[in-house]
């Protein structure tokens, strides 16, 4: 067995105390130990067995219950096409073909859409304003490259961009700053050459969603994505718009939105399983919003964009080959043990799990959720940190998601409980799996063990549930 076993149910223990009665939880801890005894005995190593665990124990559960929920809701609604969004979405899309095939939501056809923030931003560009090109090249203004902006922008690089529009070439020395850029597209580049190239990217992003389904014209659609700010649901809706803003609606799935979307109110819909405030907008997500996309790995490059082929077909243009490190680091194993505990939780809990309400489903994402990236298991903690990541806005480049810490850091950030002035690692990734990392199992257990108890004598803020 395990040896993270005994963590693994203290883990499941501390989550049924905050879900409190729910008749899908006995079919959900049975179908997590029977995976794991199967990890136990498939896996050849402790490191794919780490892997295989993070998939089923915390990772299957939370997918799961999420899909479910959007599943439910969409029929309800009497929506006929859902449309995963890549790359996020092909995990979920597999979970929910499984879930359909066990008798859920009959009747929606499910639909993989190969979609990103280069692809879809360029295309949704139907007015010549500032305020929506700092919308679509809002990446982080201390990190502003050129290139990048130019790809968000719907060419291969700044030279592409330059070959096509040459009146920017003398400015383009002084595209230091985002701004820079903004200025010398509306103060040099006519509206009309603009146009031009947008509208070239739009009619090939239309004909490629109407080959899916995917229409102004219909009314029964939703596109499925994780969240965070709803921006690939407002190009979208631009692109469905043309030149007009006028006359169109969209609909999407988040797990939250953590800001307001950019659309008119009662036109776009966003429906979200952490529903967060009055304004629709998630406060305390149970994890790092970058780290629960990495939960939705996918087996493909980023989509660059589309191109028609020699019969008039139009094809999302992409990589179709996993990453090499990602490949190393378990991704397979990952991905099967998700789809496994999909498989064993219907079979374990099909009636439950079909009967589950909303409340219960988004409770059950969320604590789960929160339990993987606050008491993780030890070895489950070190292979997700392992996990090689990359936060360029390309995907170009990839690091682990945490760095080992030296031991006295990490004692000192846990003794710390996280105050410490200086963490060991940079806190907008991981800290957690840093001290994982570390070489020894102390600093994490002593962790889990401060904030647990602090936990039960109310020290520490109450978990609140959505």
């Amino acid at each position: 067995m395990n040896a993270d076993h005994p963590a693994r149910e203290r883990s499941l223990r501390r989550i049924a105390r905050h879900l409190g009665p729910s008749a899908l939880w006995p079919g959900l801890s049975a179908a997590i130990r029977q995976c794991a005894a199967d990890n136990a005995v498939r896996q050849p190593s402790a490191d794919r067995r780490a892997v295989a665990d993070l998939g089923a124990c915390h990772a299957g559960p939370f997918l799961v219950c999420y899909v479910r929920w959007l599943l439910q809701d969409a029929q309800q609604r009497g929506l006929r096409h859902l449309h995963f969004l890549a790359r996020d979405g092909q995990i979920l899309c597999d979970i929910a073909q499984r879930l359909q095939a066990a008798g859920h939501a009959p009747g929606i056809e499910l639909h993989y859409l190969h979609a990103s923030r280069r692809a879809w931003f360029a295309p949704s560009v139907n007015a010549w304003t500032r305020d929506l090109l700092e919308r679509i090249l809002d990446e982080d203004e201390g990190a502003f490259s050129a290139d990048t902006a130019a790809r968000r922008l719907g060419f291969a690089d700044l030279a592409h961009l330059l070959r096509v529009w040459p009146s920017l070439s003398a400015d383009a020395i002084h595209w230091q700053r985002r701004s820079a850029l903004i200025d010398s597209l509306l103060n040099t580049l006519g509206a009309a050459a603009a146009a031009e190239h947008f509208q070239t990217l739009r009619t090939d992003m239309l004909a490629y969603l109407a080959q899916h389904e995917l229409s102004a014209a219909r009314q029964d659609w939703a596109i499925v994505d994780l969240g965070w700010r709803g921006r690939m649901q407002e190009s979208l809706a631009r692109c469905l718009a043309g030149d007009s803003l006028a006359g169109t609606q969209s609909r999407g799935y988040y797990l939250a939105l953590l800001d307001r979307p950019h659309w008119p109110a009662g036109t776009h819909q966003a429906h979200c399983l952490w529903p967060g405030d009055a304004e629709g907008i998630c406060r305390d997500l149970p994890g790092p919003a970058t780290l629960i996309e990495l939960l939705c790995q996918a087996d493909h490059g980023s989509t660059t964009g589309y191109r028609r082929d020699k019969t008039g077909q139009v094809l999302a243009c992409y990589s179709p080959d996993l990453d090499a490190e990602l490949a190393a680091w378990g991704w397979a194993t990952y991905r099967q043990s998700v789809l496994n505990f999909t498989d064993t939780l219907i079979a374990t809990a099909g009636n439950e799990l079909a009967s589950a309400s909303a409340t219960e489903l988004s409770r059950c994402a969320f604590l789960f959720c929160r339990e993987l990236f606050r008491y993780p298991p030890p070895a489950i903690a070190r292979g997700f940190a392992s996990m090689p990541f990359s936060d360029s806005a390309d995907h170009e480049g990839s690091q682990a998601v945490a760095a080992p810490a030296g031991l006295i850091d990490s004692l000192l950030w846990v003794l710390t409980l996280g105050k410490r002035v200086r963490p060991p690692i940079n806190p907008r990734l991981w800290p957690i799996g840093s001290i994982a990392r570390c070489g020894s199992p102390l600093p994490l257990a002593l962790f889990v063990a401060l904030k647990s108890g602090m936990e039960r004598l109310g020290l520490t803020r109450r978990v609140e549930l959505p």
